[in-house]
């Protein structure tokens, strides 16, 4: 630290080959890439045992949806 602090040369060296890292290895491409990625891994593991968890955590937060869409005569199945 106390050497990055003194030579403004090494700390422009370190930002210049920093900001090309960044450059190369955090693209959006890059980033869509990775949450596919993960996405993917997410939905090929099993679903979580959830018997534990309290009613509350239980319920799918559709509930109003499914009421006003009901208002209306439909279902969440029928937005498919």
């Amino acid at each position: 630290m106390r050497r990055l602090a003194r030579d403004r040369d090494l700390r422009r060296d370190l930002g210049c080959r920093a900001r090309e890292y960044w450059a190369r290895h955090h693209t959006l491409e890059r980033m869509a890439e990775d949450y596919r990625q993960a996405i993917e891994a997410a939905l090929a593991r099993p679903a979580p045992d959830r018997s534990h968890l309290p009613a509350h955590l239980l319920q799918d937060g559709t509930a109003l949806t499914r009421r006003i869409l009901g208002e209306f005569g439909l279902s969440i199945e029928s937005l498919d």
